[in-house]
């Protein structure tokens, strides 16, 4: 995933997984989207920063590149959902 082109139809999204108490039932539970970022390199940083600041806790944090759905892209650029 290193090294993305730029798109308007993806954000980077930061997750995390939590290693405790996991739920055999259902799993699910233990994924958590944290935060989403439109450049690779920020999210890249926060997973790193995250990672630092819960050093030797039971998460970690990771991220993942989605495709957003059609005319997303349009309504971030204008700032429809702020």
């Amino acid at each position: 995933m290193a090294g993305l082109k730029p798109r308007q139809d993806r954000i980077f999204v930061v997750l995390r997984l939590d290693q405790y108490d996991v739920p055999l039932d259902d799993p699910t539970l233990c994924v958590v989207a944290t935060k989403a970022f439109l450049d690779e390199s920020e999210a890249r940083a926060e997973v790193e920063r995250l990672n630092e600041l819960n050093r030797g806790k039971s998460a970690i944090y990771f991220w993942r590149v989605v495709r957003m759905r059609p005319g997303a892209a349009r309504a971030l650029e204008t700032k429809a959902y702020q």
